[in-house]
């Protein structure tokens, strides 16, 4: 395994998440991702703000699947589990 390659998927699997976590809050609700993060972390919506927003690494996935990036969906999928663990403590 390329140790390279496995962080690049661990930095996009984080990235990718945040980016729909953002996503998410700014078109569905009524709040600002930046702004009220801690309102929402306050309020046990953090756990689930980073589930919806980390439903995009899906598509990720599957895209460095068709393209054979093996190490870097290996990192991805690590990402993932690495975001449950947080999202269950928040």
């Amino acid at each position: 395994m390329k140790i390279g390659q496995f962080l690049l998927g661990l930095l996009i699997g984080f990235v990718v998440t945040l980016i729909g976590g953002c996503l998410y809050v700014e078109l569905v609700t009524s709040f600002s991702f930046f702004k009220d993060m801690s309102f929402l972390i306050k309020s046990d919506l953090g756990g689930k703000v980073i589930a919806i927003g980390s439903l995009l690494n899906i598509a990720v996935v599957y895209l460095l699947l068709n393209k054979s990036y093996y190490d870097v969906v290996k990192g991805v999928l690590i990402a993932l589990i690495l975001l449950v663990v947080i999202s269950q403590i928040i």
